[in-house]
């Protein structure tokens, strides 16, 4: 898995959440909705009656939602407290003794790829909750979702903007130096005149291979392709500038 591959960003408008059932082809739908008629304990209401422990942020007690695609749904109606768009990804599915299906565990992070939390869901009941985790806020509404936005002023926004620009250079370096450091103590070219050339190498395919994976994620970053390239290939030259120093 590539550095930001996994990044799922809450800007997209929310959708009606049996949108799924008619967009998906009527086999796969048929097979998500038969899941939830196989829960013995799916339910119609914002919390799980047999949830034990704190909303959302145990497996013990996850979120219910109607069907999988609805997590998604879910979580880009979901906001920090701030009322600012989150990012996730999907870590894993986990089993436990009071719930009968599957339970997902979801990464979520700031928008400048901070780790906030990690959040359980439960996607075998008959609604998708309206009811937020502790130290999270629900948008459940175009209008509230666009007043999310036209409430921060244009500075604020280009704070943010600037934010996640040094967030993905400072981890880009962070990764490049990494590959120094292996190229360093794994090269057979070691203490050779040829060291340098190698190590270049491997710094720039890293490179271009991060602007790949930060470009194909450009829309949820908030940032243009153009951006993208500016940071990394910053990120890249302060790398070779600092070993070619040593």
């Amino acid at each position: 898995m590539g550095l930001f591959d996994f990044f799922k960003s809450s800007s997209d408008k929310p959708r009606k959440e049996n949108d799924w059932v008619s967009s998906l082809p009527p086999e796969i739908a048929d097979q998500i909705l038969q899941e939830i008629k196989s829960n013995p304990q799916a339910c119609n209401f914002d919390e799980i009656p047999q949830g034990i422990g704190v909303f959302g942020h145990e497996r013990t007690n996850p979120i219910p939602t109607y069907g999988l695609p609805s997590n998604e749904l879910y979580l880009k109606s979901l906001r920090n407290k701030f009322g600012e768009r989150l990012i996730w990804r999907r870590k894993q599915s986990v089993k436990v003794n009071n719930i009968v299906k599957p339970v997902d565990q979801y990464e979520i992070f700031s928008i400048e790829g901070d780790t906030i939390a990690n959040l359980f869901l439960s996607p075998y009941h008959w609604k998708t909750s309206e009811k937020a985790p502790k130290g999270f806020k629900m948008v459940l509404s175009d209008r509230e979702q666009q007043q999310t936005y036209t409430t921060k002023s244009s500075v604020e926004n280009r704070k943010m903007n600037q934010a996640t620009k040094n967030k993905i250079k400072e981890q880009i370096e962070q990764r490049l130096t990494k590959v120094v450091i292996e190229q360093h103590e794994n090269n057979p070219l070691s203490d050779s005149p040829f060291e340098g050339l190698a190590i270049m190498e491997a710094v720039t395919t890293y490179s271009s291979n991060y602007k790949k994976e930060f470009v194909a994620n450009k829309d949820r970053l908030g940032l243009t392709e153009e951006e993208i390239n500016k940071i990394i290939d910053e990120a890249t030259s302060n790398v070779l500038n600092k070993f070619i120093e040593l």
